[in-house]
């Protein structure tokens, strides 16, 4: 008979840890693992920051919960050589420095059809050892409000990546 050891559901053998390595983040054509999506290498769950509100009455200050912040999430993809770079291909539809027009032009008319590419879903799915998802977390209305193609240097043999800064509306767990 095993004996309890004092670890609670630490030691239940039907306990399982999310683990750092076993994730995939995917925005739809653009992130994910098949070509010609460019692979995540790094990335975060979301982050939310609860903003309060401050109530003063007679002789004392009562505090609310307020607006929720969401903060931008960091990713970083590896680099590969694909028929398109799907990054570029994403900053083209904001901003593409060629043709001259207005670069807020797509994002502030939500009836164009090219609107439907600036802000997508992106999804960050979890992953026990045998490939069963424990989590999958929802990202709305993301865009990119950073990116980085990465440093180069002829004294490095190392992998060259792009750094993405994504914003997003707002973000929930899917059950």
């Amino acid at each position: 008979m095993a004996k309890n050891m004092g670890l609670g559901i630490l030691g239940d053998r039907n306990t399982q840890f999310r683990m750092k390595n076993r994730w995939l983040f995917e925005i739809k054509d653009i992130v994910g693992d098949s070509l010609p999506m460019l692979p995540p290498s790094k990335s975060a769950r979301p982050s939310i920051s609860i903003k309060e509100m401050e109530v003063r009455h007679l002789d004392e200050v009562v505090y609310y919960p307020g607006r929720q912040d969401w903060k931008t999430v960091n990713l970083t993809l590896y680099h590969i050589q694909c028929n398109n770079n799907p990054i570029y291909d994403w900053l083209k539809t904001i901003y593409d420095p060629r043709d001259g027009d207005d670069p807020f032009k797509y994002a502030l008319n939500e009836d164009n059809p090219e609107n439907s590419f600036i802000k997508r879903e992106a999804t960050c799915t979890l992953y026990d050892g045998c490939g069963e998802i424990m989590e999958t977390w929802i990202y709305e209305s993301v865009w990119p409000t950073s990116i980085e193609w990465g440093e180069l240097d002829h004294d490095s043999s190392g992998l060259v990546f792009v750094d993405l800064t994504l914003r997003y509306a707002r973000a929930y767990v899917e059950n």
